[in-house]
Protein backbone atom coordinates (compact mmCIF):
# COMPACT_ATOMS: atom_id res chain seq x y z
CA UNK A 1 0.00 0.00 0.00
CA UNK A 2 1.28 3.79 -0.95
CA UNK A 3 2.70 5.52 2.58
CA UNK A 4 0.84 8.90 2.00
CA UNK A 5 0.91 11.43 4.55
CA UNK A 6 -3.24 10.23 5.29
CA UNK A 7 -2.01 6.35 5.51
CA UNK A 8 1.10 7.32 7.83
CA UNK A 9 -1.30 9.30 10.24
CA UNK A 10 -3.58 6.52 10.34
CA UNK A 11 -0.33 4.18 11.26
CA UNK A 12 0.51 6.37 13.66
CA UNK A 13 -2.66 6.78 15.52
CA UNK A 14 -2.94 2.82 15.84
CA UNK A 15 0.23 2.43 16.79
CA UNK A 16 0.04 4.80 19.49
CA UNK A 17 -3.09 3.22 20.86
CA UNK A 18 -1.40 -0.70 20.99
CA UNK A 19 1.53 0.59 22.92
CA UNK A 20 -1.27 1.85 25.61
CA UNK A 21 -3.27 -1.17 25.15
CA UNK A 22 0.38 -3.02 26.01
CA UNK A 23 1.75 -1.28 28.84
CA UNK A 24 -1.15 -2.28 30.62
CA UNK A 25 -1.41 -5.84 29.22
CA UNK A 26 0.76 -8.47 31.33
CA UNK A 27 2.37 -11.26 28.51
CA UNK A 28 5.08 -12.10 31.63
CA UNK A 29 1.69 -13.11 33.92
CA UNK A 30 0.42 -15.47 30.87
CA UNK A 31 3.84 -17.45 30.37
CA UNK A 32 4.15 -17.55 33.89
CA UNK A 33 0.85 -19.76 34.38
CA UNK A 34 1.98 -21.71 31.10
CA UNK A 35 5.89 -22.89 32.56
CA UNK A 36 3.90 -23.49 36.00
CA UNK A 37 1.71 -25.80 34.07
CA UNK A 38 4.56 -27.76 32.45
CA UNK A 39 5.87 -28.22 35.93
CA UNK A 40 8.33 -25.31 35.84
CA UNK A 41 11.49 -25.65 38.57
CA UNK A 42 11.69 -22.66 39.70
CA UNK A 43 10.70 -21.28 43.58
CA UNK A 44 9.92 -18.28 45.08
CA UNK A 45 12.16 -16.83 47.55
CA UNK A 46 12.62 -19.74 50.52
CA UNK A 47 14.38 -18.99 53.88
CA UNK A 48 18.04 -20.63 54.01
CA UNK A 49 18.42 -21.50 57.51
CA UNK A 50 22.25 -21.92 57.03
CA UNK A 51 23.20 -18.85 55.44
CA UNK A 52 20.41 -16.96 57.12
CA UNK A 53 19.04 -15.52 54.43
CA UNK A 54 16.26 -15.75 51.45
CA UNK A 55 17.26 -16.97 48.21
CA UNK A 56 15.91 -18.10 45.55
CA UNK A 57 15.87 -22.15 43.99
CA UNK A 58 15.13 -24.23 41.56
CA UNK A 59 13.12 -27.60 43.10
CA UNK A 60 14.61 -30.98 42.61
CA UNK A 61 11.02 -32.50 43.03
CA UNK A 62 7.92 -31.38 40.95
CA UNK A 63 4.72 -32.73 41.94
CA UNK A 64 3.15 -30.85 39.35
CA UNK A 65 -0.61 -30.44 40.99
CA UNK A 66 -1.27 -27.94 38.22
CA UNK A 67 -0.89 -30.29 35.58
CA UNK A 68 -3.00 -32.75 37.32
CA UNK A 69 -5.89 -30.43 38.32
CA UNK A 70 -5.89 -29.18 35.30
CA UNK A 71 -6.40 -32.44 33.17
CA UNK A 72 -8.83 -33.78 35.86
CA UNK A 73 -11.11 -30.73 34.81
CA UNK A 74 -10.83 -31.84 31.07
CA UNK A 75 -14.45 -31.92 28.93
CA UNK A 76 -14.44 -33.45 25.73
CA UNK A 77 -17.68 -32.77 24.82
CA UNK A 78 -18.71 -30.30 21.88
CA UNK A 79 -21.67 -27.85 22.77
CA UNK A 80 -24.82 -28.83 20.56
CA UNK A 81 -26.64 -25.65 19.44
CA UNK A 82 -30.32 -25.21 19.74
CA UNK A 83 -32.21 -22.92 17.68
CA UNK A 84 -35.59 -21.53 18.89
CA UNK A 85 -37.55 -19.19 16.39
CA UNK A 86 -39.37 -16.28 17.59
CA UNK A 87 -41.99 -16.70 15.25
CA UNK A 88 -44.36 -19.70 15.04
CA UNK A 89 -43.72 -18.94 11.01
CA UNK A 90 -39.66 -19.80 11.50
CA UNK A 91 -39.32 -22.79 13.33
CA UNK A 92 -38.87 -24.64 9.94
CA UNK A 93 -35.93 -22.04 9.80
CA UNK A 94 -34.83 -22.70 13.13
CA UNK A 95 -34.58 -26.08 12.11
CA UNK A 96 -32.13 -25.46 9.38
CA UNK A 97 -30.12 -23.23 11.33
CA UNK A 98 -29.47 -25.69 13.41
CA UNK A 99 -28.73 -28.59 11.58
CA UNK A 100 -26.48 -26.51 9.48
CA UNK A 101 -24.53 -25.34 12.60
CA UNK A 102 -24.17 -29.18 13.87
CA UNK A 103 -23.17 -30.34 10.44
CA UNK A 104 -20.48 -27.38 10.49
CA UNK A 105 -19.33 -29.29 14.30
CA UNK A 106 -18.62 -32.01 11.92
CA UNK A 107 -16.67 -30.12 9.09
CA UNK A 108 -14.27 -27.88 11.40
CA UNK A 109 -12.36 -29.99 13.43
CA UNK A 110 -13.60 -28.95 16.89
CA UNK A 111 -12.70 -31.72 18.81
CA UNK A 112 -9.18 -30.47 18.40
CA UNK A 113 -9.92 -26.96 18.74
CA UNK A 114 -11.74 -28.01 22.04
CA UNK A 115 -9.42 -30.18 23.12
CA UNK A 116 -6.63 -27.47 23.50
CA UNK A 117 -9.23 -25.01 24.59
CA UNK A 118 -9.95 -27.16 27.98
CA UNK A 119 -6.66 -26.73 28.72
CA UNK A 120 -5.74 -23.09 27.75
CA UNK A 121 -8.57 -21.74 29.51
CA UNK A 122 -8.09 -22.71 33.11
CA UNK A 123 -4.54 -22.01 32.73
CA UNK A 124 -4.86 -18.40 31.57
CA UNK A 125 -8.16 -17.53 32.75
CA UNK A 126 -9.62 -16.92 29.49
CA UNK A 127 -9.23 -17.91 25.57
CA UNK A 128 -10.65 -16.81 22.41
CA UNK A 129 -12.05 -18.53 18.81
CA UNK A 130 -11.70 -16.37 15.55
CA UNK A 131 -14.22 -17.16 12.65
CA UNK A 132 -12.98 -16.22 9.10
CA UNK A 133 -13.66 -16.84 5.96
CA UNK A 134 -11.59 -19.22 4.68
CA UNK A 135 -11.00 -18.39 0.67
CA UNK A 136 -8.79 -21.81 0.73
CA UNK A 137 -11.91 -24.26 0.54
CA UNK A 138 -13.67 -24.52 -2.64
CA UNK A 139 -15.63 -26.87 -4.21
CA UNK A 140 -16.91 -27.85 -7.67
CA UNK A 141 -19.57 -24.43 -7.37
CA UNK A 142 -19.02 -22.64 -4.61
CA UNK A 143 -15.75 -20.92 -2.74
CA UNK A 144 -14.78 -20.42 0.26
CA UNK A 145 -16.04 -21.67 3.42
CA UNK A 146 -16.83 -20.26 7.38
CA UNK A 147 -13.98 -21.55 9.95
CA UNK A 148 -12.93 -21.38 13.05
CA UNK A 149 -9.21 -20.85 14.59
CA UNK A 150 -8.05 -20.10 18.47
CA UNK A 151 -6.58 -17.09 19.22
CA UNK A 152 -3.97 -17.65 22.39
CA UNK A 153 -4.90 -14.79 25.46
CA UNK A 154 -1.24 -14.05 24.59
CA UNK A 155 -2.04 -12.76 21.36
CA UNK A 156 -5.00 -10.71 22.17
CA UNK A 157 -4.18 -7.45 23.66
CA UNK A 158 -8.02 -5.84 24.48
CA UNK A 159 -8.80 -1.90 24.62
CA UNK A 160 -7.41 -0.43 27.95
CA UNK A 161 -10.47 0.02 30.40
CA UNK A 162 -12.73 -2.76 28.67
CA UNK A 163 -13.50 -5.27 30.71
CA UNK A 164 -16.41 -7.12 28.49
CA UNK A 165 -15.40 -8.02 24.55
CA UNK A 166 -18.71 -7.05 23.26
CA UNK A 167 -18.66 -2.97 25.25
CA UNK A 168 -14.90 -2.72 23.32
CA UNK A 169 -14.41 0.10 20.54
CA UNK A 170 -11.21 -1.71 19.31
CA UNK A 171 -8.53 -4.80 19.62
CA UNK A 172 -5.46 -5.76 18.79
CA UNK A 173 -4.64 -9.33 17.89
CA UNK A 174 -0.84 -10.34 17.24
CA UNK A 175 0.73 -13.05 15.11
CA UNK A 176 4.46 -13.97 14.03
CA UNK A 177 4.19 -14.85 10.58
CA UNK A 178 7.34 -15.52 8.13
CA UNK A 179 8.16 -13.21 5.24
CA UNK A 180 6.89 -15.29 2.91
CA UNK A 181 3.20 -15.34 4.74
CA UNK A 182 2.84 -11.49 4.09
CA UNK A 183 4.06 -11.68 0.71
CA UNK A 184 1.17 -14.52 -0.08
CA UNK A 185 -1.55 -12.91 2.03
CA UNK A 186 -0.65 -9.35 1.03
CA UNK A 187 1.58 -8.68 -1.67
CA UNK A 188 3.76 -7.06 0.31
CA UNK A 189 7.76 -7.87 -0.17
CA UNK A 190 9.58 -6.89 3.45
CA UNK A 191 12.92 -5.88 2.94
CA UNK A 192 14.51 -6.17 6.14
CA UNK A 193 11.19 -7.91 8.39
CA UNK A 194 12.09 -7.82 12.46
CA UNK A 195 10.17 -9.36 14.91
CA UNK A 196 9.22 -6.33 17.39
CA UNK A 197 7.58 -8.87 19.90
CA UNK A 198 9.00 -12.33 19.25
CA UNK A 199 7.56 -13.73 22.62
CA UNK A 200 4.25 -13.98 20.93
CA UNK A 201 4.27 -17.72 19.93
CA UNK A 202 7.17 -18.79 22.75
CA UNK A 203 7.16 -18.90 26.77
CA UNK A 204 10.47 -17.19 26.91
CA UNK A 205 9.92 -14.01 25.11
CA UNK A 206 12.68 -15.30 22.44
CA UNK A 207 12.58 -16.22 18.93
CA UNK A 208 11.28 -19.47 18.16
CA UNK A 209 15.45 -19.84 16.59
CA UNK A 210 18.10 -17.62 16.01
CA UNK A 211 18.33 -19.21 12.52
CA UNK A 212 14.82 -17.99 11.95
CA UNK A 213 14.72 -14.80 13.72
CA UNK A 214 15.31 -13.09 10.20
CA UNK A 215 12.60 -14.91 8.50
CA UNK A 216 10.31 -13.57 11.26
CA UNK A 217 7.75 -10.36 11.84
CA UNK A 218 5.11 -9.56 13.79
CA UNK A 219 2.32 -8.45 12.00
CA UNK A 220 -0.58 -6.49 14.35
CA UNK A 221 -4.29 -6.63 13.33
CA UNK A 222 -6.34 -4.04 14.85
CA UNK A 223 -10.15 -4.58 14.74
CA UNK A 224 -12.48 -1.67 15.17
CA UNK A 225 -15.75 -0.10 14.78
CA UNK A 226 -16.37 3.28 13.49
CA UNK A 227 -19.39 5.94 14.27
CA UNK A 228 -21.86 3.55 12.35
CA UNK A 229 -20.94 0.63 14.28
CA UNK A 230 -19.18 -1.07 11.18
CA UNK A 231 -16.71 -3.46 11.83
CA UNK A 232 -13.07 -2.41 10.30
CA UNK A 233 -9.69 -3.71 9.92
CA UNK A 234 -6.22 -2.23 10.05
CA UNK A 235 -3.06 -4.29 9.99
CA UNK A 236 0.10 -3.55 10.04
CA UNK A 237 4.04 -4.59 10.42
CA UNK A 238 6.86 -2.87 11.06
CA UNK A 239 6.09 0.80 9.47
CA UNK A 240 4.85 -0.74 6.39
CA UNK A 241 0.70 -1.01 6.47
CA UNK A 242 -0.82 -4.27 5.09
CA UNK A 243 -4.29 -3.79 5.20
CA UNK A 244 -6.61 -0.90 5.80
CA UNK A 245 -9.88 -1.48 5.34
CA UNK A 246 -12.94 0.35 6.55
CA UNK A 247 -16.12 -1.46 6.99
CA UNK A 248 -14.71 -4.98 6.62
CA UNK A 249 -17.82 -6.68 5.74
CA UNK A 250 -19.54 -4.85 3.19
CA UNK A 251 -19.36 -6.27 -0.57
CA UNK A 252 -16.69 -3.86 -2.87
CA UNK A 253 -17.19 -3.44 -6.32
CA UNK A 254 -16.11 -1.47 -9.26
CA UNK A 255 -17.28 1.49 -10.97
CA UNK A 256 -16.06 3.37 -13.72
CA UNK A 257 -14.74 7.13 -12.99
CA UNK A 258 -16.72 8.44 -15.91
CA UNK A 259 -20.10 7.25 -15.70
CA UNK A 260 -20.26 5.63 -12.23
CA UNK A 261 -21.54 2.47 -13.53
CA UNK A 262 -21.35 -0.86 -11.72
CA UNK A 263 -18.60 -3.22 -13.61
CA UNK A 264 -19.42 -6.54 -13.70
CA UNK A 265 -17.05 -9.16 -12.14
CA UNK A 266 -13.76 -9.68 -14.39
CA UNK A 267 -14.49 -6.93 -16.87
CA UNK A 268 -11.94 -4.16 -16.81
CA UNK A 269 -13.11 -1.09 -19.09
CA UNK A 270 -16.71 0.40 -19.17
CA UNK A 271 -19.36 0.08 -21.85
CA UNK A 272 -18.13 3.78 -22.04
CA UNK A 273 -14.89 3.30 -23.06
CA UNK A 274 -13.24 4.21 -19.61
CA UNK A 275 -10.87 2.01 -18.37
CA UNK A 276 -10.64 3.98 -14.72
CA UNK A 277 -12.54 2.99 -12.00
CA UNK A 278 -12.86 2.99 -8.46
CA UNK A 279 -13.95 0.37 -5.22
CA UNK A 280 -16.63 1.34 -3.16
CA UNK A 281 -18.96 -0.34 -0.67
CA UNK A 282 -22.27 -1.63 -1.63
CA UNK A 283 -24.94 -2.52 0.40
CA UNK A 284 -27.50 -4.26 -1.93
CA UNK A 285 -27.43 -5.78 -5.84
CA UNK A 286 -30.31 -6.26 -8.40
CA UNK A 287 -31.65 -9.93 -8.60
CA UNK A 288 -30.44 -11.44 -11.73
CA UNK A 289 -33.29 -14.33 -11.42
CA UNK A 290 -36.24 -14.54 -9.65
CA UNK A 291 -35.82 -15.56 -6.48
CA UNK A 292 -37.68 -18.83 -4.48
CA UNK A 293 -38.21 -17.65 -0.82
CA UNK A 294 -40.80 -18.90 1.74
CA UNK A 295 -42.53 -16.22 1.52
CA UNK A 296 -42.83 -15.95 -1.73
CA UNK A 297 -41.06 -15.48 -5.17
CA UNK A 298 -38.59 -11.96 -5.64
CA UNK A 299 -39.10 -10.81 -8.85
CA UNK A 300 -36.06 -10.50 -11.17
CA UNK A 301 -34.72 -7.01 -11.29
CA UNK A 302 -35.39 -6.54 -7.70
CA UNK A 303 -33.35 -4.82 -4.92
CA UNK A 304 -31.50 -7.41 -2.82
CA UNK A 305 -29.96 -6.04 -0.02
CA UNK A 306 -26.37 -7.40 1.31
CA UNK A 307 -26.21 -8.97 5.19
CA UNK A 308 -23.96 -6.65 7.03
CA UNK A 309 -22.92 -8.38 10.39
CA UNK A 310 -22.15 -6.19 13.52
CA UNK A 311 -20.69 -8.61 15.55
CA UNK A 312 -16.95 -8.92 16.49
CA UNK A 313 -15.25 -12.30 14.48
CA UNK A 314 -13.91 -12.87 18.13
CA UNK A 315 -15.52 -14.80 20.62
CA UNK A 316 -14.53 -14.80 24.29
CA UNK A 317 -14.56 -18.11 26.79
CA UNK A 318 -14.47 -17.56 30.21
CA UNK A 319 -12.86 -19.67 32.82
CA UNK A 320 -14.46 -17.97 36.12
CA UNK A 321 -15.77 -14.73 36.42
CA UNK A 322 -14.00 -11.75 37.63
CA UNK A 323 -15.20 -8.32 38.51
CA UNK A 324 -13.51 -5.22 37.30
CA UNK A 325 -10.98 -7.25 35.50
CA UNK A 326 -10.45 -8.38 31.36
CA UNK A 327 -10.30 -11.98 31.51
CA UNK A 328 -10.91 -14.48 33.69
CA UNK A 329 -9.43 -16.16 37.10
CA UNK A 330 -7.18 -18.65 36.14
CA UNK A 331 -6.91 -21.69 38.52
CA UNK A 332 -3.15 -22.16 38.11
CA UNK A 333 -3.03 -18.79 39.65
CA UNK A 334 -5.42 -19.56 42.29
CA UNK A 335 -3.17 -22.67 43.42
CA UNK A 336 0.22 -20.96 42.76
CA UNK A 337 1.11 -20.64 46.58
CA UNK A 338 0.34 -24.43 47.43
CA UNK A 339 2.24 -25.48 44.28
CA UNK A 340 4.97 -23.50 45.06
CA UNK A 341 5.31 -24.27 49.00
CA UNK A 342 4.74 -28.10 47.61
CA UNK A 343 7.67 -28.20 45.07
CA UNK A 344 9.66 -26.05 48.06
CA UNK A 345 9.08 -29.25 50.88
CA UNK A 346 9.91 -31.84 48.42
CA UNK A 347 12.83 -30.61 47.64
CA UNK A 348 13.48 -30.74 51.44
CA UNK A 349 12.02 -34.56 51.50
CA UNK A 350 14.47 -35.74 48.68
CA UNK A 351 17.47 -34.50 50.07
CA UNK A 352 16.92 -35.50 53.54
CA UNK A 353 16.51 -38.86 51.87
CA UNK A 354 19.69 -38.64 49.77
CA UNK A 355 21.76 -37.14 52.39
CA UNK A 356 20.34 -39.89 54.71
CA UNK A 357 22.73 -43.28 54.76
CA UNK A 358 24.93 -45.85 56.90
CA UNK A 359 27.46 -44.90 58.65
CA UNK A 360 30.87 -47.33 60.30
CA UNK A 361 32.42 -47.35 62.79
CA UNK A 362 36.19 -49.00 63.56
CA UNK A 363 39.30 -48.37 65.64
CA UNK A 364 41.01 -46.13 65.03
CA UNK A 365 44.11 -48.82 64.75
CA UNK A 366 41.85 -50.58 61.51
CA UNK A 367 41.60 -47.17 59.94
CA UNK A 368 44.59 -48.15 57.81
CA UNK A 369 43.45 -51.66 56.87
CA UNK A 370 40.05 -50.55 55.90
CA UNK A 371 39.35 -48.70 52.92
CA UNK A 372 35.58 -48.09 52.39
CA UNK A 373 34.45 -49.22 48.38
CA UNK A 374 31.21 -50.54 46.61
CA UNK A 375 32.11 -54.31 46.47
CA UNK A 376 29.62 -56.31 47.89
CA UNK A 377 32.58 -58.33 50.44
CA UNK A 378 35.33 -56.76 51.98
CA UNK A 379 38.06 -58.44 53.59
CA UNK A 380 39.46 -56.87 57.09
CA UNK A 381 42.37 -57.90 58.85
CA UNK A 382 41.54 -58.06 62.62
CA UNK A 383 44.22 -58.85 65.29
CA UNK A 384 41.93 -60.30 67.92
CA UNK A 385 38.15 -60.75 68.38
CA UNK A 386 37.91 -57.66 70.08
CA UNK A 387 38.43 -55.47 67.02
CA UNK A 388 35.72 -57.18 65.09
CA UNK A 389 33.08 -56.23 68.22
CA UNK A 390 34.07 -52.88 67.44
CA UNK A 391 33.22 -52.64 64.08
CA UNK A 392 29.71 -51.76 63.78
CA UNK A 393 27.09 -50.15 61.06
CA UNK A 394 24.96 -47.03 62.27
CA UNK A 395 21.76 -46.42 60.06
CA UNK A 396 20.51 -43.09 59.69
CA UNK A 397 17.02 -42.88 58.89
CA UNK A 398 15.34 -39.38 57.32
CA UNK A 399 12.33 -38.18 59.31
CA UNK A 400 9.97 -36.78 56.67
CA UNK A 401 6.91 -37.39 58.32
CA UNK A 402 5.87 -33.91 59.10
CA UNK A 403 7.03 -33.00 55.78
CA UNK A 404 4.58 -35.44 54.10
CA UNK A 405 2.04 -34.37 56.43
CA UNK A 406 2.46 -30.73 55.01
CA UNK A 407 2.10 -31.52 51.68
CA UNK A 408 -0.90 -33.54 51.74
CA UNK A 409 -2.19 -30.91 53.68
CA UNK A 410 -1.18 -28.35 50.84
CA UNK A 411 -2.64 -30.57 48.03
CA UNK A 412 -6.33 -30.79 49.89
CA UNK A 413 -5.66 -27.20 50.37
CA UNK A 414 -5.46 -26.06 46.32
CA UNK A 415 -7.88 -29.19 45.60
CA UNK A 416 -10.52 -27.26 47.55
CA UNK A 417 -9.68 -24.00 46.33
CA UNK A 418 -10.55 -25.34 43.02
CA UNK A 419 -13.53 -27.68 44.30
CA UNK A 420 -12.34 -30.66 43.28
CA UNK A 421 -12.72 -33.92 45.78
CA UNK A 422 -10.85 -37.46 45.54
CA UNK A 423 -14.93 -38.47 44.93
CA UNK A 424 -15.10 -36.19 41.63
CA UNK A 425 -11.34 -37.69 40.77
CA UNK A 426 -12.86 -41.27 41.21
CA UNK A 427 -10.78 -41.76 44.19
CA UNK A 428 -11.11 -43.85 47.44
CA UNK A 429 -12.78 -41.29 49.68
CA UNK A 430 -13.24 -42.34 53.37
CA UNK A 431 -15.39 -39.02 54.11
CA UNK A 432 -18.34 -40.78 51.66
CA UNK A 433 -19.18 -44.14 54.23
CA UNK A 434 -21.86 -45.68 51.42
CA UNK A 435 -22.32 -45.20 47.51
CA UNK A 436 -25.48 -42.94 48.41
CA UNK A 437 -23.42 -40.19 50.48
CA UNK A 438 -20.84 -40.11 47.87
CA UNK A 439 -22.92 -39.81 44.77
CA UNK A 440 -24.27 -37.01 46.94
CA UNK A 441 -20.09 -35.49 47.10
CA UNK A 442 -20.09 -36.15 43.62
CA UNK A 443 -23.27 -33.97 42.81
CA UNK A 444 -21.86 -31.10 45.21
CA UNK A 445 -18.01 -31.14 43.58
CA UNK A 446 -19.75 -31.05 39.98
CA UNK A 447 -21.80 -28.22 41.47
CA UNK A 448 -18.83 -26.01 41.98
CA UNK A 449 -17.30 -26.71 38.94
CA UNK A 450 -20.90 -26.28 36.40
CA UNK A 451 -20.03 -22.40 36.80
CA UNK A 452 -17.42 -23.43 34.04
CA UNK A 453 -19.31 -25.23 32.46
CA UNK A 454 -21.96 -22.66 32.03
CA UNK A 455 -19.30 -20.23 30.23
CA UNK A 456 -18.25 -22.93 28.04
CA UNK A 457 -21.82 -23.34 26.82
CA UNK A 458 -22.14 -19.52 27.04
CA UNK A 459 -18.89 -19.05 24.39
CA UNK A 460 -20.30 -21.51 22.10
CA UNK A 461 -23.75 -20.02 21.99
CA UNK A 462 -22.37 -16.35 21.09
CA UNK A 463 -20.14 -18.75 18.77
CA UNK A 464 -23.01 -19.92 16.65
CA UNK A 465 -24.64 -16.68 16.52
CA UNK A 466 -21.20 -15.37 14.92
CA UNK A 467 -21.14 -18.15 12.33
CA UNK A 468 -24.77 -17.88 11.10
CA UNK A 469 -23.99 -14.10 11.03
CA UNK A 470 -21.18 -15.16 8.47
CA UNK A 471 -23.40 -17.47 6.52
CA UNK A 472 -26.16 -14.96 5.65
CA UNK A 473 -22.81 -12.15 4.89
CA UNK A 474 -21.09 -14.72 2.91
CA UNK A 475 -23.01 -17.73 1.81
CA UNK A 476 -24.08 -16.02 -2.05
CA UNK A 477 -24.70 -19.72 -3.15
CA UNK A 478 -26.94 -22.23 -1.10
CA UNK A 479 -24.66 -24.71 0.37
CA UNK A 480 -25.39 -28.32 1.13
CA UNK A 481 -24.82 -30.07 4.12
CA UNK A 482 -25.62 -34.07 6.04
CA UNK A 483 -28.32 -33.87 8.74
CA UNK A 484 -30.20 -36.60 10.60
CA UNK A 485 -33.95 -36.56 10.87
CA UNK A 486 -35.62 -37.62 14.49
CA UNK A 487 -35.44 -40.99 13.89
CA UNK A 488 -31.37 -40.99 13.14
CA UNK A 489 -31.43 -41.71 9.76
CA UNK A 490 -28.97 -39.26 7.61
CA UNK A 491 -31.33 -37.30 4.97
CA UNK A 492 -29.41 -33.75 2.56
CA UNK A 493 -30.44 -30.56 3.36
CA UNK A 494 -29.63 -27.48 2.10
CA UNK A 495 -28.94 -23.51 3.64
CA UNK A 496 -29.88 -20.50 1.54
CA UNK A 497 -29.86 -17.04 3.33
CA UNK A 498 -32.94 -16.47 0.58
CA UNK A 499 -35.08 -18.46 3.27
CA UNK A 500 -34.22 -15.28 5.85
CA UNK A 501 -35.26 -13.02 3.20
CA UNK A 502 -38.35 -11.03 4.12
CA UNK A 503 -39.94 -7.43 3.23
CA UNK A 504 -42.34 -4.73 4.28
CA UNK A 505 -43.97 -1.87 1.95
CA UNK A 506 -42.52 0.98 2.86
CA UNK A 507 -44.54 4.80 2.64
CA UNK A 508 -44.47 4.43 -1.38
CA UNK A 509 -46.33 1.25 -1.11
CA UNK A 510 -42.22 -0.22 -2.91
CA UNK A 511 -40.92 -3.60 -1.27
CA UNK A 512 -38.09 -3.40 1.34
CA UNK A 513 -36.22 -6.45 2.14
CA UNK A 514 -34.22 -7.53 4.92
CA UNK A 515 -32.57 -10.10 6.42
CA UNK A 516 -34.56 -11.66 9.32
CA UNK A 517 -32.29 -12.57 12.50
CA UNK A 518 -34.69 -12.92 15.23
CA UNK A 519 -33.29 -15.92 16.38
CA UNK A 520 -32.51 -17.46 19.71
CA UNK A 521 -28.89 -19.21 20.02
CA UNK A 522 -28.63 -21.17 23.16
CA UNK A 523 -27.27 -25.04 23.92
CA UNK A 524 -27.77 -28.44 24.69
CA UNK A 525 -25.97 -27.79 28.06
CA UNK A 526 -25.49 -31.67 29.46
CA UNK A 527 -24.79 -32.85 33.22
CA UNK A 528 -27.13 -29.67 33.97
CA UNK A 529 -29.37 -30.88 36.97
CA UNK A 530 -29.20 -34.25 37.82
CA UNK A 531 -28.53 -35.11 33.63
CA UNK A 532 -24.91 -36.97 33.01
CA UNK A 533 -23.08 -35.46 31.44
CA UNK A 534 -20.37 -36.98 28.62
CA UNK A 535 -21.69 -39.48 25.92
CA UNK A 536 -20.66 -42.52 27.84
CA UNK A 537 -22.74 -41.66 30.80
CA UNK A 538 -25.36 -40.89 28.55
CA UNK A 539 -25.40 -44.42 26.73
CA UNK A 540 -25.73 -46.03 30.26
CA UNK A 541 -28.83 -44.05 31.23
CA UNK A 542 -30.33 -45.19 27.96
CA UNK A 543 -29.70 -48.83 28.59
CA UNK A 544 -31.19 -48.56 31.81
CA UNK A 545 -34.17 -47.07 31.03
CA UNK A 546 -34.32 -49.98 28.24
CA UNK A 547 -33.52 -52.86 30.44
CA UNK A 548 -36.35 -50.89 33.27
CA UNK A 549 -39.04 -51.10 30.11
CA UNK A 550 -39.04 -47.58 29.55
CA UNK A 551 -39.31 -48.27 25.59
CA UNK A 552 -41.68 -51.42 25.86
CA UNK A 553 -41.72 -54.75 25.93
CA UNK A 554 -37.78 -55.67 25.44
CA UNK A 555 -38.47 -58.85 23.66
CA UNK A 556 -40.16 -56.68 20.92
CA UNK A 557 -38.53 -55.83 17.79
CA UNK A 558 -40.36 -52.76 17.92
CA UNK A 559 -38.95 -51.74 21.02
CA UNK A 560 -35.18 -52.89 19.78
CA UNK A 561 -35.93 -50.26 16.73
CA UNK A 562 -36.70 -47.65 19.03
CA UNK A 563 -33.99 -48.11 21.49
CA UNK A 564 -30.98 -48.28 18.17
CA UNK A 565 -33.05 -45.23 16.98
CA UNK A 566 -32.25 -43.34 19.86
CA UNK A 567 -28.48 -44.72 20.05
CA UNK A 568 -27.70 -43.70 16.52
CA UNK A 569 -29.25 -39.86 17.63
CA UNK A 570 -26.36 -40.44 20.13
CA UNK A 571 -24.18 -41.70 17.35
CA UNK A 572 -23.17 -45.12 19.07
CA UNK A 573 -20.62 -46.99 16.85
CA UNK A 574 -22.29 -48.98 14.28
CA UNK A 575 -26.08 -48.03 14.91
CA UNK A 576 -27.09 -47.02 11.89
CA UNK A 577 -25.85 -50.61 10.66
CA UNK A 578 -27.71 -52.13 13.50
CA UNK A 579 -30.98 -50.73 13.36
CA UNK A 580 -31.60 -51.29 9.87
CA UNK A 581 -30.97 -54.70 10.72
CA UNK A 582 -33.50 -53.84 13.53
CA UNK A 583 -36.04 -52.56 11.68
CA UNK A 584 -35.74 -55.62 8.91
CA UNK A 585 -36.61 -57.91 11.57
CA UNK A 586 -39.71 -55.61 12.85
CA UNK A 587 -41.03 -55.10 9.38
CA UNK A 588 -41.04 -59.05 8.89
CA UNK A 589 -42.27 -60.55 11.91
CA UNK A 590 -45.24 -57.95 11.59
CA UNK A 591 -45.54 -59.10 8.09
CA UNK A 592 -45.52 -62.82 9.36
CA UNK A 593 -47.79 -61.99 12.18
CA UNK A 594 -50.29 -60.66 9.47
CA UNK A 595 -50.05 -63.66 8.03
CA UNK A 596 -50.76 -66.05 10.65
CA UNK A 597 -54.00 -63.69 11.74
CA UNK A 598 -55.33 -64.12 8.27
Amino acid sequence: MEMTEKNREHLEFWRERFENAYSDFSAEALDERELLYLGVRDLTQSFDGIRGQFSDGVSKNVRNIAYEFVEAQVNTDIPQPVVSAKNAADEQNARVIEASLKSDLSNINFQALNDQQERTCPVAGHSFFEVFWNQDKRGGSWSGEIDVRLIHPKQFVPQPGAYNLKDMNYFFILSSVSREYIKNRYGVELADPSEEYPGVNTLTGDSVSPVTADERTTEFVCWYKDEEGDVCRFVWTDDVILEDTPKFYCRRFNFCSRCDSLLRFGEEKCACGSDATYVSCGDRYIAPKDIETPGGKIKKGSEIPFYIPKCWPVVMRVNVPLAFQFGGQSDVEIIKDQYDAIKKVGTKVLEKIVRAGSYITIPKDLANRMKPSNLQYQVVPVDNPMQKSLIDVFTLEADIQNDLRFIDMQYVSARDLLGITESYLGRKDSSAPSGFAKEILVKQAKGRLESKNINKHEAYKELFEVMFCFKLAFFDEPRSFISRDENGNIKYAEFSKFRFLKSYKDDFCRDVFYYDVDYAFDTNRPGAGDFPAGSLARFEQVCDLFRAGAFGDTGEPATLALFWDVLATLKFPMSDQIREIIHSRAETKEILKGGDTA
